[in-house]
């Protein structure tokens, strides 16, 4: 019975989410570690990549399809550092520096992000991220687009 209830709401919560987008960037404020899912989700709906009424899991799935191997995780997963950092350098379309052009991935990633000016100093790329700095960095993201 208990599988039952969980299934149902696991079916059924991203409807929810997604109907409120207010509410959705509310709960992932409150996570103290962003899921990969959620923090894939709005960078990718912020660089147009996927629609809006798409969920966490298309936005993990999306990865996966587009063959960005360092980004093959599940939707529940945390997401670290140096992830978001190679994500935002791929879904935005930003070249990086030399040492990102000959080994990109994350932790180069998070390395240019912070010669960019996205982070205020240079951190661990393994480190988690809660969803208010994924929300934050994606901010200064948007900004530098503009």
């Amino acid at each position: 019975m208990r599988t039952i209830i969980l299934l149902i709401f696991l079916l059924f919560f991203p409807l929810l989410l997604f109907a409120q987008p207010g509410e959705f960037l509310e709960s992932l404020l409150l996570e103290q570690k962003a899921s990969f899912g959620s923090s894939a989700y709005v960078v990718l709906v912020s660089a147009e990549l996927i629609p809006e009424d798409s969920s966490p899991a298309e936005a993990a799935l999306f990865l996966r399809e587009q063959g960005w191997k360092k980004l093959d995780k599940n939707a529940d997963d945390t997401i670290r550092l140096g992830e978001f950092s190679f994500m935002i350098l791929k879904a935005f379309g930003w070249k990086g520096g030399i040492m990102y052009s000959v080994f990109p991935g994350p932790r180069y990633a998070s390395r240019e992000l912070t010669f960019q000016k996205i982070f205020r100093k240079r951190e661990e790329p393994g480190r988690t991220l809660s969803g208010e700095e994924v929300l934050r960095y994606l901010g200064r993201v948007l900004e530098r687009e503009e």
